[in-house]
C-alpha cells in the first residue's frame, strides 16, 4: 500500500511540475508573483501556509526521493528559463540543489540538474557568477567520469557539455578561454540528444566564429578536431538545416583563408564515410 502511495504521489507531481513548466512557458513572467505568494490563511488549512515556489524548494531536499526531486528540478528549470532577468533573484535559493544533483545516481534527475546549470548560467548574469567555479568544476568531472557515454548517462553527459557550453557563450570575460575552449572542444561530437545537439552545434560555430585566435592558434592543432567534428555532424537529424548552412560557411572560409597544407592534413584524418558527408554538404549547399 506504501509503495503505491509512493507512486500515485510521484505520479501526481510530475503531472504537476509539466503543468507549472507549461504556464512558465506561455505566462512566462506574469506568473512568477503567483508562483511565490503565501496563501492566506483562510485559503490554507495548515498553520503556515506555504507558496508553490517554498514547496518546491522542499522537493529539492535531498530527503525527498529522486523522481520527486527530478520532478522539482524540472518546475526550477523551466522557472529560469522561461521568467528571465525576472527570476534572476531567485537562483540563490535553487543553485545549490542544481550543484548537488550534477552528479545524482538517477540519470533523470542528474540530466534536469546539468540542464538547469547550463539555464542559469544563461540567464543568471552577476547571479551565477559567484557559482561559476563550482558549477564548471561539477560539469567537467561528471563529463571526464569514465562511464559518462555510457547509454544510461549520455543524455544528462550531453546535456552537461551544452551547460559548459553556455558557460562560455554568457560568460566569457569570467573563465580563461585559452584553458576551457579546447576542453569543451575535446568532448565533442555529441551524438545521442537530437534536440540539445543542435544547442552545442550552434555554439560551437559562434566560438569558431568568435574565437578563432584562440582555436587556430598553436599551428592549427585543434583544427582536425573541428573537422571531425562537422563531418560527423553533417547529414544527420543532430543538427538543423540553418546550422548546416552556417557549418558549410565556415568550411568554405577555412577553404580561402587557412593553410591548404593544414586544411588537407586536417581533411586526411577524416574516415572516408565522413569526407563524402563533407564533400555533399560542400556540393549541395551552394
Amino acid at each position: 500500500k506504501q509503495w503505491y502511495q509512493r507512486r500515485v504521489r510521484g505520479d501526481v507531481l510530475a503531472q504537476l511540475a509539466e503543468s507549472l513548466g507549461h504556464i512558465f512557458k506561455y505566462h512566462k513572467a506574469s506568473y512568477l508573483p503567483i508562483f511565490c505568494k503565501k496563501p492566506s490563511a483562510e485559503d490554507d488549512e495548515g498553520e503556515n501556509p506555504l507558496s508553490l515556489m517554498e514547496h518546491i524548494l522542499n522537493l529539492l531536499q535531498p530527503t525527498q526521493c529522486s523522481r520527486d526531486r527530478q520532478s522539482a528540478l524540472c518546475v526550477v528549470d523551466d522557472l529560469i528559463e522561461f521568467c528571465g532577468s525576472t527570476a534572476t533573484p531567485l537562483i540563490p535559493q535553487v543553485i545549490q540543489p542544481i550543484i548537488q544533483y550534477i552528479s545524482d545516481p538517477d540519470p533523470s534527475t542528474r540530466q534536469s540538474a546539468v540542464y538547469g546549470a547550463g539555464i542559469c548560467a544563461q540567464h543568471g548574469g552577476d547571479q551565477f557568477l559567484p557559482h561559476l567555479p563550482i558549477v564548471l568544476q561539477r560539469l567537467s568531472a561528471m563529463i571526464n567520469d569514465p562511464e559518462s557515454r555510457s547509454k544510461e548517462w549520455a543524455v544528462a553527459t550531453e546535456n552537461a557539455i551544452s551547460a559548459v557550453g553556455k558557460i562560455i557563450e554568457f560568460h566569457s570575460n569570467s573563465i580563461n578561454l585559452g584553458q576551457i575552449l579546447p576542453m569543451w572542444l575535446a568532448w565533442l561530437p555529441v551524438t545521442v540528444d537530437e534536440v540539445e545537439s543542435k544547442v552545442t552545434y550552434s555554439q560551437l560555430c559562434k566560438f569558431i566564429e568568435l574565437y578563432s585566435a584562440h582555436l587556430f592558434s598553436g599551428g592549427f592543432q585543434l583544427l582536425p578536431s573541428i573537422i571531425k567534428i562537422f563531418a560527423a555532424a553533417l547529414g544527420t537529424e543532430l543538427i538543423n538545416p540553418a546550422i548546416t548552412s552556417r557549418m558549410v560557411g565556415i568550411l568554405r572560409q577555412m577553404q580561402s583563408q587557412l593553410p591548404s597544407e593544414a586544411l588537407q592534413s586536417a581533411w586526411s584524418g577524416v574516415n572516408p564515410e565522413h569526407q563524402v558527408r563533407l564533400q555533399t554538404a560542400l556540393q549541395t549547399q551552394q
